[in-house]
């Protein structure tokens, strides 16, 4: 059961498998859940499909329905994942099932590289920025996304566990601001190869934009 009443998921993570190679993408999830329970002093549910869709191949019925039952859509956008269909398919069908904006300030981009936010904020429907999760390399000469465990990585998921978090309490019935809307959704069981992770932690909280960063055929 998620935090936010009507749905399913508080959080539905959109990525490309390309940008979890090394495992990063899935320690951002668990960091981030942790985070957010400390926050919000309550169970949240993540939805991250694990099972890889060939480029041919179109959202499950599962999938949607798991879109259409999560309260904040969280891309992890990076060059990899802008030419993923299914991912961008993602992007689509949330937006699709929050018409006339519903959608406004509950999408929140994670940059896993030096992707400019005019690459994606007219998929995503709006001026949003999103959150640098890389920099410059010790060389100066490239970029790459933070390591889990570096200062930056930790200073940028506290400013984004913040917002998602106030967006979420927004959408809690009376705690929710002017305009926001609360809107009801189909369950989503739980299928093979996804996940939505409770995971147990403690109890803590920070405005959307982290504090300073420099920034598949299988999903």
């Amino acid at each position: 059961m998620a935090h936010t009443p009507g749905y399913e998921y508080d959080i539905f993570l959109s990525y490309s498998r390309a940008n979890d190679h090394a495992g990063w993408v899935t320690q951002f999830e668990e960091k981030l859940t942790a985070r957010l329970r400390e926050r919000l002093s309550n169970e949240v549910t993540v939805f991250r499909d694990t099972q890889s869709l060939q480029g041919n191949q179109e959202l499950t019925p599962e999938l949607k329905r798991a879109v259409a039952g999560s309260a904040v859509f969280v891309p992890v956008v990076s060059r990899s994942y802008l030419t993923r269909d299914w991912c961008l398919a993602e992007c689509r069908s949330f937006l699709d099932v929050n018409p006339d904006r519903r959608w406004a300030g509950r999408i929140f981009p994670v940059r896993y590289d030096d992707v400019s936010p005019a690459e994606y904020q007219q998929r995503f429907g709006g001026d949003v920025l999103g959150y640098p999760f890389f920099g410059p390399t010790e060389s100066g000469t490239a970029v790459c996304e933070f390591d889990s465990e570096s200062k930056e990585f930790k200073n940028g998921l506290l400013a984004l566990r913040e917002h998602i978090a106030k967006q979420i309490e927004k959408l809690v019935p009376g705690n929710r601001a002017a305009g926001s809307v609360v809107h009801g959704s189909p369950s989503v069981p739980p299928r093979a190869g996804s996940h939505r992770r409770p995971m147990t932690s403690p109890s803590s909280s920070s405005p959307n934009r982290p504090p300073h960063s420099p920034g598949n055929a299988t999903n």
